[in-house]
């Protein structure tokens, strides 16, 4: 199934591995949590409970829809417990400005690929050997395109040797002449191509739509080897990201710049090898890991976690049952990278549709509510209030059964995080739970 990855209200869900882990429901937990929900439940006439059966599997991220996002990440980073993971990208190049006339024999100067950081890197800081190819496929705007799909492009880099590797630096500034610019990545390409770009029939720089059929766009990567150990994210819709073309001719030194914009159509891409408890997912075949002892998001379209709740049919007994609150508790393992590894700030939770589209919970589209999902730092958990989505579902209202939690940034970024899995944990005293839970307050 496919799914979209919004940078706003509903994100686009992240790749997930397939996994079942089980809350044991019949036994509660010694806590103080449930113990004092069940005591103020007694005077209001509700019933509190935290052991609700939760059916939670890790699973992959089949593919997701990476068109039209602001941002890409570039460049290949190692996550302990994950393993590695490449970005890259596909898009259109713009025309600034149409018809232009390049003048009297025009001879190329200097040719390069220009992208704006955006702050955010992965990994070590390091460098990189950047790959840069034609497209052959046309892309179009309107398409719905995916991040496990790269276009047909031709098999000849167009990156200049001598200018590689290249520094994947979002804290070092570029200095030009006495010009001190933003940090940003030059690729710098082979001069044999900005010379067919001169020498190009005047008709095809007519309008942007000529532009395109003619060179539908670039395909950005990076390969792995020795110089494979960080990756950024860089800007590419602000207009200054782009390809820059400088040229003299029999008159004037001038140049020209090809346009990475809003009206650009392009595609993020992913690929991961996976490590760990994730290892399995390096098998195209296995979809599912089983969450029993711990549960895995990661974005990038790498991972999410599905979740079923088979235990809620003794409510169904009772048309007249009310959900006062209901709220998911997902703690999340112990960051063991002193932070150098970043985390998901924010974990949204989503359903699908009678289409089988990813949507979002009734809790976050009524606008009434709190839905929260950001980390709490203090309980060292993710947390969801889901009221309204469990009402649904025992009135049998929502079209599907199944809850996805992604991350908020699961098409742009590369970020990951351990969640506890359902089994409680021996012997756990704490008065919030170090394992996943549904925490539910009803009347009946």
């Amino acid at each position: 199934m496919r799914r979209k990855l919004c940078a706003g209200l509903v994100p686009a869900v992240m790749a997930c591995i397939g996994g079942l882990a089980i809350l044991n429901g019949c036994k509660r937990p010694v806590t103080e949590i449930g113990t004092s929900l069940q005591e103020d439940g007694d005077l209001l006439g509700l019933t509190s409970t935290d052991t609700i059966l939760l059916d939670l599997v890790t699973v992959r991220e089949d593919s997701l829809e990476t068109d039209k996002l602001s941002t890409a990440v570039l460049g290949q980073a190692y996550f302990p417990g994950f393993g590695w993971h490449r970005g890259g990208f596909s898009t259109q190049l713009r025309l600034s400005a149409p018809d232009i006339d390049f003048g009297t024999n025009p001879q190329v100067d200097s040719v390069f690929l220009q992208l704006i950081y955006t702050g955010d890197a992965y990994g070590q800081r390091g460098d990189a050997f950047v790959e840069v190819y034609p497209l052959l496929d046309s892309l179009s705007y309107d398409s719905a395109y995916y991040s496990n799909r790269v276009p047909e492009h031709e098999l000849t880099d167009l990156v200049d040797p001598d200018f590689q590797p290249i520094a994947l630096d979002p804290l070092a500034p570029l200095y030009v002449g006495d010009d001190t610019l933003a940090p940003q990545i030059r690729v710098f390409l082979k001069d044999e191509f900005g010379q067919s770009l001169l020498q190009n029939d005047p008709a095809i720089y007519a309008s942007n739509d000529a532009w395109t059929a003619h060179f539908p766009g670039i395909y950005v990567k990076t390969s792995g080897g020795q110089f494979g150990t960080s990756a950024a994210a860089v800007d590419i819709v602000n207009g200054v990201s782009g390809l820059r073309l400088f040229y003299h001719n029999d008159a004037d030194t001038l140049e020209y710049a090809f346009a990475i914009n809003a009206l650009s159509a392009r595609i993020n891409h992913f690929q991961h090898v996976w490590e760990g408890d994730l290892a399995a997912f390096n098998d195209p075949s296995v979809q599912e890991i089983p969450g029993d002892n711990g549960l895995h998001v990661f974005s990038g379209s790498g991972a999410k976690v599905r979740m079923r709740l088979p235990d809620l049919a003794f409510l169904k007994d009772n048309p007249e049952t009310v959900i006062n609150k209901a709220e998911l508790w997902l703690p999340a393992e112990e960051d063991v990278h002193g932070g150098r590894f970043d985390r998901p700030a924010e974990l949204f939770v989503l359903t699908k549709n009678a289409s089988g589209e990813f949507v979002a919970t009734p809790d976050q589209t009524s606008g009434a509510v709190n839905i929260n999902g950001g980390y709490d730092a203090e309980n060292a958990a993710y947390r969801f209030t889901l009221t309204s989505t469990i009402q649904q579902h025992l009135n049998e209202s929502l079209d599907s059964d199944e809850l996805y939690i992604v991350s908020s940034r699961g098409g742009i970024a590369f970020q990951g995080v351990h969640l506890s899995g359902s089994q409680p944990i021996e012997g756990d005293t704490l008065a919030v739970p170090r394992h996943a839970r549904i925490v539910l307050t009803f009347s009946r």
